[in-house]
């Protein structure tokens, strides 16, 4: 990876983070929190810049609780919406479901923020 492309990568993570928040139809079918996590999944296995590997880690790092839980549940207890462990997506409301997508946007963008200028791919 050249030296400066870590700093490109991470730009493109930031410009999918606005486009989830405020274009989140052009990209995904519905606006349910469970959708954009797989599309945030989808596009980091896409992009196989390895860039989200270490999220689940953060996440677990800002509270020990967390530390066998998927990033998507931590990304709800981190919003208060749900306990930590299963959830279903029924369980969840229309505002509950915008609310998480929001701390997702929010985790990821104080994630990413917190690497700026560090190659994630060693």
């Amino acid at each position: 990876m050249a030296a400066d492309n870590h700093v490109v990568v991470a730009a493109e993570w930031r410009a999918l983070e606005v486009a989830i928040r405020s274009r989140r139809r052009m990209f995904v079918l519905d606006d349910r929190f469970f959708t954009a996590c797989a599309f945030v999944a989808g596009f980091g296995t896409g992009r196989d810049d390895q860039l989200l590997q270490g999220f689940s880690g953060w996440l677990a790092d800002r509270q020990p609780a967390y530390k066998n839980y998927s990033w998507e549940a931590m990304v709800l207890a981190e919003a208060g919406l749900k306990r930590l462990g299963g959830v279903e997506p029924t369980e969840l409301t229309a505002a509950q479901h915008a609310d998480a997508v929001r701390a997702l946007c929010d985790l990821l963008l104080a994630f990413f923020d917190q690497f700026d200028g560090v190659d994630r791919r060693r």
